[in-house]
């Protein structure tokens, strides 16, 4: 947007600042948030902590938590060298950033679209389906 002389990146941050600042405003004054009800009402911290590590003891849990911490573990290096070799190709830094601010919209958008296949009673298939491709692509 820079480069066409529609605006300057300080004036577009400036202007993104704002927009936080009147969103954040109006939720804050507009939201109201009902009282919790005292049988919902949290218990102390420690049995909140045993609660959390018997929960943990449960198998299905533990092989959440497994596939879930591993579950990006073969795409850092392709998504670090990606940057690199799009400069490479003589694709400018600043290109790369307007790139990145276009697609935010679609960044933000495409868990709402992506909502009506992860909501159901399995809604890791969708993951798993892409997964393999997914890994496929970073061998690219």
């Amino acid at each position: 947007l820079e480069q066409a002389g529609l605006v300057t990146l300080a004036s577009f941050m400036f202007g993104l600042g704002a927009v936080f600042i009147v969103v954040t405003v109006a939720v804050a004054s507009l939201k109201a948030e009902r009282p919790v009800p005292p049988e919902d009402e949290p218990d102390d911290v420690a049995t909140s902590y045993r609660q959390m590590v018997s929960m943990l003891r449960l198998r299905p849990v533990q092989m959440l938590v497994a596939v879930l911490a591993t579950w990006k573990v073969a795409f850092p290096v392709a998504d670090a060298i990606a940057p690199l070799k799009l400069q490479e190709y003589g694709v400018p830094k600043e290109h790369m950033a307007y790139m990145t601010s276009l697609l935010m919209p679609l960044y933000i958008l495409l868990p709402v679209a992506a909502a009506k296949w992860t909501s159901g009673n399995a809604p890791l298939d969708v993951a798993m389906a892409v997964y393999p491709i997914r890994v496929a692509m970073g061998g690219v």
